[in-house]
């Protein structure tokens, strides 16, 4: 092929390349669309830790403990995305008060089917569903906001030093009382709201901290190029349906695993 051809062949594929990443970049998702993708990264998720892990502990099935893979990595997508929301909801909110309270009620409410999902019990303390990290994240946001619009020279003199200690303190609580994502979950909505108007160090911050919790978490660094395509706007959701979509899933997913190892027992028996 004669080389005028050749380049004529690669600068139409570099064009078109560039075409369609310029259309890429120009997409934007607006808040409702990162939570429906969050609702549904979560839901695959929790599909793969509830219904598939009983049956790969049962079966011998590659084909099984593949899917059972695939789905807990997409599910990393979504505490990256709440936590981007999270700190939106709190930055944009006419009443934070009214906000923290609506998530730990939906917190409260969704602990027994939260149990039920993943340990089969009505009541374990051995781990706190992911809202009441939310909470704790929040309570650290606001604190620092707080603290930073503070009129008082004592309080902005020692803005920092009450703020470090404040967070830490919370982190720590998340940690004794084992809430889903622990003192990284606490640190990574911290740094998702300091690194809001940074992508590049709110990537790196984010991407460091998540890996800190294992290889499995790997797979979160996929939320990143979403979390750029946030266009802040709101778009057409329904809160109420987003609050009862939490524990509502759990609860469903609680029954079908219950019915799901009966039915695999009795197969491997």
């Amino acid at each position: 092929m004669p080389a005028a051809e050749r380049k004529k062949i690669f600068d139409s594929f570099w064009h078109f390349a560039e075409r369609r990443w310029t259309m890429v970049e120009a997409k934007q998702i607006s808040n409702a669309g990162l939570k429906r993708i969050a609702m549904w990264c979560m839901f695959l998720d929790h599909f793969g830790a509830v219904c598939l892990q009983p049956m790969v502990l049962l079966t011998d099935s590659d084909a099984i403990a593949l899917l059972y893979c695939l789905l807990r990595g997409i599910g990393r997508v979504a505490f990256p995305t709440y936590s981007l929301l999270l700190v939106e909801g709190i930055l944009n909110t006419r009443n934070t008060r009214n906000y923290l309270l609506r998530l730990g009620i939906c917190g409260l409410g969704s602990e027994i089917p939260h149990d039920l999902a993943f340990s089969g019990r009505v009541i374990d303390w051995h781990s706190q569903n992911v809202l009441f990290t939310l909470c704790l994240g929040f309570i650290s946001v606001v604190l620092i906001i707080r603290l930073n619009g503070a009129k008082e020279d004592n309080v902005k003199r020692f803005a920092p030093v009450i703020a470090f200690l404040g967070i830490l303190m919370l982190a720590f609580l998340a940690e004794i009382t084992r809430c889903d994502y622990g003192a990284v979950g606490v640190f990574f909505i911290v740094s998702m709201y300091l690194f809001r108007d940074q992508e590049s160090w709110r990537t790196l911050i984010g991407g460091i901290l998540l890996a800190a919790l294992g290889p499995t978490e790997v797979a979160a660094a996929a939320a990143f190029p979403l979390l750029r395509r946030y266009s802040g706007k709101r778009g057409n959701q329904s809160k109420l349906g987003m609050y009862l979509f939490y524990p509502g899933h759990l609860l469903l997913l609680a029954m079908v695993r219950q019915n799901w190892e009966i039915i695999f027992s009795g197969m491997v028996l």
